[in-house]
């Protein structure tokens, strides 16, 4: 199924005993340094798969996202090395086994087309769009700061925040889900995030002349 070793023996030690003070995540020493057998219980231990399974992702999370770049699709966009560890760490939100990080964020490694038709007060974005480019190119990369200005920006147009926002995600991962926008600017750097920008930007002005 893809459990790690050490995190499906760190489950399985707690099915019966716990140490005392309640730390469920740990390395085999500190499992061998904290048991007592006079704290081991009789009653009936029970294998839950999904809790091994959350477990198992939990025990993942904690790993330095260097350790988990080698399950990540190719390099296609040319990411730093600290934007790959960050991009696999931050797939440990919603993977539960390593098998699964690649497909948690192979949205990172594809040449996304945003989908315009899903997007909500389109007729608002366009300028919001060039706008956002605008700023982006014209600034230091301070991904934190940028994100800020963005906000800035949704306020000074005085459009919907939710759906401005909703339609930037959608033009860098073509879906709804994913990291915090700064949070990806940072994982993808500024040449990826401004071309993807640039690639809706083009697709919109198809569009919008149909």
């Amino acid at each position: 199924l893809g459990f790690e070793p050490a995190a499906l023996m760190n489950y399985l030690v707690l099915l019966g005993w716990h140490p005392k003070d309640g730390k469920e995540i740990m390395t085999e020493k500190e499992m061998i340094a904290a048991f007592e057998i006079s704290d081991v219980n009789s009653a009936g231990a029970k294998f839950d798969l999904v809790k091994a399974q959350t477990f198992n992702r939990e025990y993942l999370s904690r790993l330095p996202g260097e350790e988990l770049v080698g399950f990540l699709p190719e390099n296609t966009f040319n990411y730093t090395d600290d934007g790959l560890a960050k991009i696999a760490k931050g797939a440990m939100d919603r993977a539960h086994f390593t098998k699964d990080i690649a497909g948690v964020v192979d949205y990172f490694f594809k040449d996304i087309d945003a989908p315009i038709d899903a997007m909500k007060k389109v007729e608002e974005f366009p300028k919001f769009l060039e706008l956002v480019i605008n700023k982006l190119e014209a600034s230091d990369w301070d991904p934190e700061l940028l994100f800020n200005s963005i906000m800035t920006l949704v306020t000074d147009l005085g459009i919907h925040r939710g759906s401005a926002l909703n339609n930037l995600r959608l033009c860098i991962t073509g879906g709804a889900s994913g990291p915090k926008i700064h949070e990806m600017m940072d994982m993808m750097g500024r040449d990826e995030f401004l071309r993807r920008l640039k690639k809706a930007k083009n697709i919109f002005g198809i569009q919008t002349q149909s």
